[in-house]
């Protein structure tokens, strides 16, 4: 063993070590019947050299192994059982992540002590959730390095001053950014719980008229939102339902809705849109008096898939026997299609407005359209057009079977007391280029 000091070594300072006196102030080995075993794992010679020379000095401890790549270290670390590894993070063939998990595998027992050469936080957790429990950085202190081999042969986590600095930071950094988003997030709670506590919510009704005789046979209802955030109807729900308060919201709509039922023609049925999820709901169920549910038509929308069709139309039955009417809105859209009508049996299927606009110039929709409106006379169920805004769209409905329908042409939404023109029975079908372009509504 060399007496002279050694020089500094690039990534491990061992210049002037003093081990006994350094054991004996810091009272690291007391107790101990034999050294510990400490294997070095350092694809560089220089750091590899410089460790091995730092270990060997230290009455405390015994170099069992220095290994030049991952798999020398998993060989060494089965044949020796080290207490102690020392891992550089960086280290060929696999690197040090590799070369911790396999060591662990053939010696559970022994101590994992990373060694990077800078304290990165991603590194950090990369090694310790590979299996390591300690991390130091390369150009620590003899001490700090001595001290990790000594905590890590006590069972004891070390991790380098500079690292947990780090940590530190990018933990107080992370505890913002939580802050913020908490912040955010309660706002967004205050506003959907603004509008579900809001007695009652401002409704439109939008007539639905036989378009034989013109007769206003139904009304959908839609929600009026506040307008200052510039949010779209479906936004609304979209927040409501990622913040877990759309059973909250799409129930206050409901009771916001047949709240002025009796102001609606007593002919007419009311029409609520409702997602799956809320019409299995007891809390919704727990809001259908008998004496409204002769008059009232909830849409199953076809946007939103429905899990358990047993579960739904066994949720629905007792009350589609007393009055309950069931329609499934946005038919022909999207998800289940006619596996949705079939299964769920509804009185109403709604013609989605992207089948609606457009049957003047496209003969495949108004294909489309005909094989519903057959598909709904084999279940015994009614056809409603929505977004109706041509007297062409009226007339090849008509032709088609369609014998009910809502949108623009017929009336828009309007508060109560609703009024029914009927200017839209005597105009005459425009010719297919007049067609006006048209925007989306997106019921409630």
């Amino acid at each position: 063993m060399r007496e002279e000091l050694l020089p500094d070594i690039d990534g491990v300072n061992v210049k002037g070590v003093q081990t006994q006196a350094f054991h004996e102030q810091a009272g690291l080995g007391a107790g101990r019947e034999e050294p510990i075993r400490v294997l070095i794992a350092d694809d560089d010679p220089i750091v590899r050299f410089g460790l091995e020379e730092l270990i060997e000095r230290q009455p405390v401890m015994r170099l069992v192994g220095a290994a030049a790549n991952t798999d020398e270290a998993v060989t060494l670390a089965g044949q020796a059982h080290p207490a102690v590894a020392l891992v550089n993070l960086r280290m060929a063939d696999g690197g040090g992540t590799r070369a911790t998990r396999e060591m662990l595998r053939v010696s559970p027992e022994t101590k994992v002590v990373a060694l990077s050469r800078s304290g990165n936080k991603e590194d950090v957790l990369e090694m310790l959730r590979a299996g390591a429990t300690s991390f130091i950085i390369k150009g620590a202190d003899t001490e700090e390095v001595l001290s990790a081999i000594e905590s890590a042969a006590r069972g004891e986590r070390e991790v380098s001053h500079d690292v947990m600095s780090g940590l530190v930071d990018d933990l107080t950094d992370h505890l913002q950014r939580e802050s913020r988003q908490d912040a955010a997030r309660e706002k967004r709670l205050d506003r959907i719980r603004a509008a579900v506590t809001s007695s009652p919510l401002p409704v439109v009704y939008q007539p639905i008229a036989d378009l034989r005789s013109g007769r206003m046979v139904g009304a959908e209802a839609l929600v009026r939102f506040p307008t200052e955030l510039g949010w779209s109807l479906q936004t609304w729900f979209d927040e409501a339902e990622s913040l877990g308060l759309l059973l909250e919201l799409e129930l206050a709509c409901f009771q916001s809705a047949i709240s002025d039922l009796d102001r609606l023609p007593p002919d007419i049925y009311l029409a609520v849109n409702m997602s799956p999820d809320t019409a299995l709901s007891r809390q919704f169920r727990n809001l259908l008096r008998p004496e409204i549910l002769p008059r009232l038509v909830i849409e199953i929308t076809e946007h939103a898939p429905v899990a358990d069709y047993q579960l739904l139309g066994a949720s629905l039955r007792d009350t589609r026997k007393r009055g309950l009417r069931l329609a499934v809105d946005d038919a022909a859209s999207g998800y289940s299609s006619l596996r949705q009508i079939l299964l769920l049996e509804p009185d109403i299927i709604k013609l989605d407005i992207s089948i609606t606009q457009g049957l003047e110039h496209d003969k495949r929709r108004r294909a489309l359209a005909a094989s519903l409106v057959s598909f709904a006379r084999e279940m015994e169920s009614s056809v409603v057009g929505e977004g109706i805004e041509t007297p062409s769209q009226v007339q090849i409905l008509t032709e088609l079977g369609v014998h009910h329908g809502q949108g623009f042409h017929i009336a828009r939404p309007q508060s109560l007391p609703l009024e029914d023109s009927g200017a839209w029975r005597a105009e005459p079908p425009a010719p297919a280029s007049t067609a006006p372009p048209t925007a989306q509504i997106r019921l409630a």
